[in-house]
């Protein structure tokens, strides 16, 4: 994972803060996953597959629903029990999309121990330092990278974590990529 990669996240984080932010009424995508992230010939992202978003009350409640939406290892977990759907759903979608750019990974497979999701494996891990580095994918890290890749793993546990009222905004996401990017960037000079 290195400036291009970074440049994918941020752009896809402020397509995903766009549809929630700046669209009124705002739009919930409800099924943000890597294989909806498509890529030009100049690795320009494009969000797609609009079959399940919805437009969204202009309330923080969020808004009601008649039906789950979304992929399995990328939906909220609270989604199964509640109706209500929020920019915290897209947020958390993204967080996991995040989470497999620095990891290599699938967000469900089997190996990742009790649950068999990434999300739960890797949260088990960030607290010991020596553990972190085994998160990240080890086809790819290297000194050079190391230390931007565990930023982008902690932009992206803010994001996944399992209460939703604690998720990071898009904007906030945006913010905190950006200033990553501006390191890396900055760093290859």
């Amino acid at each position: 994972m290195g400036t291009k990669g970074i440049k994918i996240a941020v752009a896809t984080a402020k397509g995903v803060a766009n549809l929630l932010h700046d669209c009124v009424p705002p739009i919930i995508h409800r099924d943000i996953k890597s294989t909806n992230i498509l890529l030009d010939e100049e690795y320009e992202e494009k969000v797609s597959d609009f079959r399940v978003a919805r437009v969204s009350e202009i309330s923080s409640r969020g808004s009601e629903f008649s039906c789950f939406a979304g992929t399995h290892g990328y939906s909220a977990p609270e989604l199964p029990y509640t109706s209500r759907v929020t920019d915290k759903t897209d947020v958390y979608s993204f967080g996991v999309v995040l989470l497999e750019l620095v990891n290599g990974r699938k967000p469900i497979e089997e190996g990742y121990g009790e649950g068999k999701y990434l999300v739960y494996w890797a949260s088990t891990h960030l607290n010991d330092k020596g553990s972190v580095l085994n998160i990240l994918d080890q086809r790819v890290v290297s000194d050079l990278v190391r230390d931007d890749m565990v930023k982008v793993l902690r932009i992206s546990s803010l994001c996944t974590t399992k209460l939703s009222n604690l998720l990071a905004s898009m904007k906030k996401v945006v913010k905190m990529l950006n200033l990553n990017l501006e390191h890396l960037v900055f760093k290859q000079l």
